[in-house]
């Protein structure tokens, strides 16, 4: 096993450490132990309620929730820079996922001391980090809540890591606009912090729709579809949003999220129960299966939600670009939309 010695320069590439004089750094340092871990030892357990702040300085630390989600923090990410899922209890349970994974434990009083100014009185009576520097210690918390959801449970890992890499934080004021209904769309969004509402001009009038919260997403529509935006967002509290270029969403969450199936593979399914649903614009009643629920495509969003979760669903469509949409709208709701190109539906 390779040892990890931290100096000065290194640790000042967390936060909040890099605007610390060399004194006040220098006293954190003598206070942080060094673990290097062999894979699968742990870190923390989901529930614990420990007094540490950890960093990964190497290698590769899983996190892990009760629900099934799972995340793996690599040491050269950005999200890598913040302390590791540090909500007290913990909400998540952490591993070294790789051997030679190091990590720094700091003491959360000494942290909150010199950074924050606090006097040992004031943490004692607290027991806690101030909520001043939850807000930036939250990223751990928040990916692995994102993946907890059903659209990024679907997500294999390594296009994880590189969408994390790509997206670009923007902090908005309570009422001000995210996207405008009518403009053409560039951004795919995922709310970190604060509410958004949706709403949609009728009579002329703003018709609320829908209220969004931190993991939710939106903007995806006009992306895949090509068309302006069909509604308007704004923020109802200041908050934080993270964005993804058109570009960027269609790499890796939108293409990624496509469920093609050969006929071989389709038939297989078939056989192991999948339903069917059938988007086709123009469609024969006398070439469709008996069993296929017909869904239009600008109705399907609405009706995946009572759909049952289970072996999946078989889309038929007669454009390629219609089913793509249809099976990333299954995954973003937790269910399996296999496509089946138009030349090769069952009859």
């Amino acid at each position: 096993m390779s040892y990890h010695i931290l100096t000065p320069n290194e640790f000042k590439k967390f936060y909040p450490f890099k605007d610390l004089h060399s004194n006040d750094l220098n006293l954190i340092l003598q206070k942080t132990a060094i673990d290097n871990l062999n894979k699968g030892n742990i870190l923390f357990k989901q529930g614990d309620d420990d007094s540490d702040v950890f960093y990964l300085l190497s290698g590769s630390v899983k996190l892990k929730s009760a629900n099934g989600a799972e995340y793996v923090l690599d040491a050269d990410s950005e999200q890598a820079r913040f302390p590791i899922a540090n909500i007290k209890p913990r909400n998540f349970s952490a591993f070294a996922h790789v051997e030679g994974t190091s990590i720094a434990r700091v003491p959360a009083q000494s942290i909150e001391s010199l950074i924050l100014d606090l006097d040992k009185d004031e943490y004692w009576m607290t027991g806690s980090m101030p909520s001043v520097s939850e807000e930036r210690i939250l990223d751990s918390e928040w990916m692995m809540a994102l993946k907890g959801t059903p659209l990024f449970q679907k997500l294999q890992d390594e296009f994880l890591n590189q969408l994390f890499q790509v997206m670009e934080e923007k902090q908005f004021s309570a009422d001000q606009s995210v996207i405008n209904e009518g403009e053409p769309g560039d951004y795919f969004y995922l709310i970190k912090e604060g509410t958004c509402v949706v709403s949609r001009k009728k009579d002329g009038k703003d018709v609320e729709l829908a209220r969004l919260r931190a993991t939710d997403s939106f903007g995806e529509d006009a992306l895949i579809s090509e068309r302006p935006r069909n509604a308007t967002v704004k923020m109802l509290t200041d908050g934080s949003l993270m964005r993804i270029s058109k570009d960027d969403f269609q790499h890796f969450m939108f293409q990624p999220m496509v469920q093609w199936v050969e006929p071989k593979e389709a038939h297989r399914l078939l056989g192991k129960g999948v339903g069917i649903i059938d988007v086709r614009k123009n469609r024969d009643k006398n070439k469709t299966p008996k069993n296929a629920k017909y869904i239009p495509l600008f109705m399907l969003r609405n009706q995946l939600k009572r759909l049952e979760k289970g072996n999946g669903y078989l889309i038929l469509c007669d454009d390629d670009h219609d089913g793509a949409i249809a099976s990333y709208l299954f995954s973003k709701y937790g269910l399996d939309g296999y496509l089946l190109h138009r030349t090769n539906a069952p009859e």
